[in-house]
C-alpha cells in the first residue's frame, strides 16, 4: 500500500480525472477492438458509494472543497484511493494542422484512393 496525498484539492481534480472515459483496447477480440470507459470502474455491490457520490455538496466558502458529512464518506475513500495511485494515461490533444498548410490536400489525394474506414469516414 502507499500512502495517499491529503491534498483535497489535487485529490478531487484528479478522481475527476479516474472517471473521465478514455479509449481501451480490448484484446480479447480479434482483431482488437476499442472502447470508451472510465479508468476507475465501481462495482454495482457499492451501493452506499453510487447513491451517495452524487449528492456530494461543495463548500460555501471554498467550493472547491467537500463538506464532510457522513453520506461524503465513501467519495473521501475513493479520492484517498485515487491518490494513492499513479495517474491514468492520457493523450495530450493534438492541435489541427494550419488552415492553409499541404495537410489537407494531401489528405483529399488520398481519400480519393483510399476505401472508406469504419469510424473514420462516417463521422458527422
Amino acid at each position: 500500500m502507499r500512502c495517499a496525498d491529503m491534498d483535497e484539492i489535487n485529490g478531487w481534480t484528479r478522481l475527476r480525472a479516474w472517471l473521465r472515459t478514455r479509449d481501451h483496447e480490448d484484446k480479447s477480440t480479434n482483431p482488437p477492438t476499442m472502447f470508451a470507459s472510465p479508468s476507475l470502474l465501481v462495482h454495482p455491490d457499492c451501493k452506499y458509494f453510487l447513491r451517495t457520490f452524487p449528492t456530494l455538496i461543495s463548500d460555501a466558502v471554498d467550493p472547491d472543497l467537500i463538506v464532510a458529512t457522513i453520506d461524503a464518506y465513501p467519495a473521501f475513500g475513493a479520492r484517498y484511493y485515487v491518490m494513492s495511485r499513479p495517474a491514468p494515461a492520457s493523450k495530450p490533444p493534438v492541435a489541427p494542422p494550419p488552415k492553409h498548410s499541404i495537410y489537407y490536400d494531401v489528405e483529399k489525394i488520398r481519400r480519393q484512393h483510399d476505401r472508406p474506414r469504419l469510424g473514420a469516414d462516417n463521422v458527422i
